[in-house]
């Protein structure tokens, strides 16, 4: 492998963290103040409605090594989609999935030559799990965690493409040139907090923060990625 430059990369994962502990901080104490010497707000009424999210996705740097070579891979931040719902079971306890698609870059360095090698990542990531309100009102925090898998996909690095054939209804077969691709579904596991703001009574705003771990076989410790999402939804 021919020895390439080193560079440098700043994470802005700091940077969202520190504006999450500040919005909970200044939102948090007015939420219970309101909520202790108010009734609950009609917008904060969950128990038994169906909720629908969109929205977008932060996900931090993580790193592993090979465990079969001398190759250290460092993935970098970077942004993805993501898509979820479920069910209030009250107004504590919602349960539901998350479906989520990132396409990031990583970077492998050996140990033997210091020689470096970029490649471009596919990443889409189906889990399920539970969120549990700490209060009752309209704008309360929240603990969440789930399981699920996380499909990998990225080409092989330096292959040659190879000419492939499906068949077609129409017209027999269907031939093409394509670069080989490494591929695999992963078992994943999360944990998180985040606050959650029901700004109507069918509209609601959430502002989270989670650890995902991936059980990427083939590596000395398990892929952890950070993710701070922002997503608006209804409820039904």
């Amino acid at each position: 492998m021919t020895k390439r430059t080193h560079y440098t990369r700043t994470s802005a994962l700091p940077a969202i963290l520190g504006a999450l502990l500040i919005t909970v901080s200044v939102l948090l104490p007015a939420a219970m103040h309101a909520q202790v010497n108010t009734s609950v707000n009609t917008s904060a009424a969950r128990w038994g409605l169906s909720e629908f999210y969109i929205g977008g996705t932060y996900i931090g740097e993580g790193s592993t090594s090979l465990d079969y070579a001398p190759v250290k891979l460092d993935f970098e931040d970077d942004w993805g989609f993501t898509l979820g719902g479920g069910y209030h079971l009250n107004n504590h306890l919602f349960v539901g999935g998350d479906l989520l698609f990132a396409n990031s870059t990583f970077n492998g360095t050996s140990s033997e030559d210091d020689s470096k090698l970029r490649q471009s990542m596919r990443q889409w990531g189906i889990t399920a799990g539970f969120e549990y309100n700490l209060l009752e009102g309209p704008l309360t925090p929240y603990i969440s965690a789930g399981l699920g898998f996380t499909y990998l996909e990225t080409d092989v690095p330096n292959a040659d493409p190879e000419y492939v054939c499906i068949p077609d209804y129409y017209w027999g077969w269907w031939c093409y040139w394509a670069y080989p691709v490494y591929s695999d579904w992963f078992f994943t596991y999360y944990a998180g907090v985040g606050l959650r703001w029901d700004i109507s009574d069918r509209s609601v705003i959430r502002f989270s923060y989670k650890s995902n771990w991936i059980d990427v076989s083939g590596v000395t410790s398990q892929l952890r990625q950070d993710m701070i999402s922002l997503t608006w939804g209804g409820k039904f």
